[in-house]
């Protein structure tokens, strides 16, 4: 992917895909919804994983159309809690 280009959205088997997206820092992120019901401490029913290399944040507040967001709203969302 190359950075500044619109996030690309790929479908998973279980319908569930997941968004990848590159930020001004050249880093490589991906996101995911994730059933977080069995999770200890969870805040909510699903939340959204943003994964990078050595990286993982969780995110339980979010669009039902994070999947559609640009980069750079996509970053800023990861910082949420």
């Amino acid at each position: 992917m190359i950075h500044g280009s619109i996030p690309t959205y790929l479908d998973t088997a279980d319908g569930g895909g997941f968004v990848d997206f590159v930020d001004p820092s050249y880093v490589q992120w991906r996101v995911s919804e994730r059933d977080a019901r069995h999770d200890p401490g969870a805040k909510a029913d699903v939340c959204l994983i943003f994964t990078c290399t050595g990286t993982v944040r969780r995110v339980w507040d979010y669009p039902a159309d994070w999947r559609t967001l640009p980069a750079s709203d996509l970053l800023a969302l990861s910082w949420r809690r």
